[in-house]
């Protein structure tokens, strides 16, 4: 389960200071995102299941930030419910397409499907650098059931 929260940044000079939003999410939660995005990512095969991976991707993403309760859903509803934009806290994939565009080759091009997988690659890689840190990442905080990290949202996919 994750939580939603925002920290500080202090930054001289400004009387008052900014925020940026993150998630507080347990490691087994984010160990399965992380092995998510590396499974429903990886690249090799047609055009077609490259983009069916990433549509798999924008669904897991999707529910990482509103919640399992939408599993199961079709796309519409979770475009309508996206589209809303009810958290301030949202993936550049969730901002930046819907299911209905990911799906359409004309708005979407191969091109830019490949640049999404090499996205939410990164984001894999930056995932799983902090897991090694593990309990040594600055990030973490510990208590009796395990770690848990507070991940800003733009270091999220």
């Amino acid at each position: 389960m994750w939580t939603e929260g925002y920290i500080p940044l202090n930054i001289e000079g400004l009387e008052h200071p900014l925020y940026k939003p993150y998630l507080f999410i347990a490691e087994p939660d984010l160990i399965d995102l992380q092995s998510m995005i590396e499974r429903l990512t990886y690249s090799k095969g047609t055009y077609e299941e490259l983009r069916e991976g990433v549509i798999r991707a924008y669904k897991a993403i999707f529910l990482l930030h509103y919640g399992r309760g939408y599993e199961g859903t079709s796309d519409e509803i979770i475009e309508q419910v996206n589209g809303r934009g009810e958290l301030p806290l949202m993936s550049n994939l969730l901002n930046n397409y819907s299911i209905s565009d990911l799906r359409n080759p004309e708005k979407v091009s191969g091109a830019e499907i490949n640049k999404i997988i090499q996205y939410l690659n990164d984001s894999s890689l930056a995932l799983e650098l902090v897991l090694r840190y593990g309990n040594r990442h600055h990030r973490c905080y510990t208590n009796y059931d395990g770690n848990r990290y507070y991940l800003l949202s733009e270091e999220l996919p």
